[in-house]
């Protein structure tokens, strides 16, 4: 769930969706034991994020890049930047709301 109560639902068998308000093209895929999502804004922006668990699925690594199609701005790899913005999620202690116990 979004922060704002919006839910958001990927298909990871790489089928294009629209997102909710129809703005975005979305697709999902596995890549291995990571989920790749692209979302596509218009026809020349691309948001490229990477999904990963480890340290024995303790943690969440979510990898960004954004492709601004030739408009002033290239992929964070191809400039040299490592691999965009990094985002690393650990997993909270203890049950989850509406988490059955381990």
């Amino acid at each position: 769930m979004i922060a704002d109560g919006r839910t958001r639902t990927l298909y990871a068998d790489n089928r294009k969706a629209k997102t909710n308000n129809g703005n975005a093209d979305v697709q999902a895929k596995w890549d291995g034991d990571r989920l790749v999502v692209e979302t596509t804004l218009g026809r020349d922006v691309t948001v490229k994020e990477t999904y990963a668990l480890i340290a024995d699925a303790t943690r969440l690594v979510v990898t960004t890049e954004i492709d601004m199609g030739g408009r002033g701005s290239a992929p964070a790899a191809s400039r040299g930047g490592g691999r965009g913005v990094r985002r690393v999620y650990d997993r909270a202690a203890g049950p989850i709301a509406n988490e059955a116990p381990r």
